[in-house]
C-alpha cells in the first residue's frame, strides 16, 4: 500500500519544489488506498509543498446553485470529486474559493489571496483559473490515468470563445463566511449539446501523446502532471489545429 514516502518521491520526480502551488485531482480507489487513509495522503501532499506552498483541490458542486439556487461556502458539500478532496475541504485551515459551481479548496500561503477572487463566470478571464495560470501552478492527478482532464481545460475554451459553449447565469441565495445571506449571480459556459455532446478526454489523450501532459508511476500509483503554462499552450494549439476534436 502507498505511503507518505511514495507521494514525496513521486512529486520530487516531477520537479515539484517547496513553495509551489500544487493542484491535485484524485481517485482514492484508483491509487489502491493509502496508509493512514485520505487524511494521511493529504498531510503527505502538504509536506510536499511545504509551509510556503499552496495545496488546492476541487470542491465542485454542480446542482446546489444551478438547480436549488442556494449555496453555503462552508456547508454545501462537494460532489463528484471523490473522498480525498471532500476530506480536504473539511480540514481545519482550509478555505473554499467563492464560485458556487466550480469552487476549489485551498490551504497554504496563497489561500486568502485566491479565496478573495469573486468571479461571476467559472472560467472567465478574471477567474481563479486565470490566476492559477499566472502562477504557473503544477496540475496533477493521482490514480485517474487519462480518464480525467485537468481542471483548467475549460478556461482555455472560454478564452478562445469556442462555438460549442455558451454563457449561462443562475441567481440564488449565497452564504459566505460572514454568514450573511445575499442574492447573487454566478454562471459558467455550458456545453451546447447540439454541437458537442462529449467531454474533452480526446484532447487530454493527445496532450499526453505530444508530451504536454506527462506521467510517472510510483509503487503502482499513476501520477499525471503538467505545468499550467504548458497545459494552456497545448490547449490553445489543439483548439486552433484540430477544432473537430471539440465540435
Amino acid at each position: 500500500m502507498l505511503n507518505s514516502d511514495d507521494v514525496y518521491t513521486a512529486y520530487q520526480r516531477i520537479g515539484l519544489k517547496i513553495g509551489d502551488t500544487l493542484v491535485v485531482q484524485s481517485s482514492y480507489k484508483g491509487i489502491g488506498g493509502f496508509e493512514g487513509g485520505p487524511e494521511a495522503l493529504i498531510q503527505a501532499l502538504l509536506c510536499v509543498v511545504g509551509p510556503e506552498g499552496t495545496l488546492i483541490m476541487p470542491a465542485y458542486n454542480f446542482t446546489s446553485w444551478t438547480q436549488d439556487h442556494v449555496f453555503d461556502v462552508l456547508e454545501t458539500p462537494s460532489t463528484r470529486v471523490g473522498i480525498i478532496p471532500e476530506t480536504f475541504r473539511l480540514m481545519k485551515g482550509v478555505r473554499r474559493t467563492r464560485h458556487p459551481i466550480h469552487s476549489l479548496s485551498v490551504y497554504g500561503k496563497r489561500r486568502d489571496e485566491l479565496c478573495a477572487i469573486d468571479h461571476a463566470d467559472s472560467f472567465g478571464e478574471d477567474s481563479i483559473f486565470a490566476k492559477l495560470l499566472e502562477l504557473n501552478s503544477m496540475y496533477s492527478t493521482l490514480g485517474t490515468g487519462l480518464n480525467m482532464p485537468f481542471l483548467p481545460c475549460h478556461y482555455t475554451e472560454t478564452l478562445m470563445k469556442v462555438p460549442y459553449r455558451y454563457q449561462k447565469f443562475f441567481n440564488g441565495t449565497y452564504m459566505d463566511e460572514s454568514r450573511i445571506p445575499r442574492e447573487k449571480t454566478y454562471g459558467f459556459h455550458v456545453r451546447n449539446q447540439k454541437i458537442n455532446k462529449k467531454p474533452v478526454f480526446d484532447t487530454h489523450i493527445m496532450q499526453f501523446k505530444r508530451g504536454y501532459v506527462k506521467e510517472v508511476t510510483q509503487h503502482g500509483m499513476t501520477l499525471m502532471y503538467s505545468r499550467a503554462d504548458d497545459y494552456h499552450e497545448s490547449m490553445l494549439e489543439l483548439i486552433k489545429e484540430k477544432p473537430e476534436l471539440f465540435r
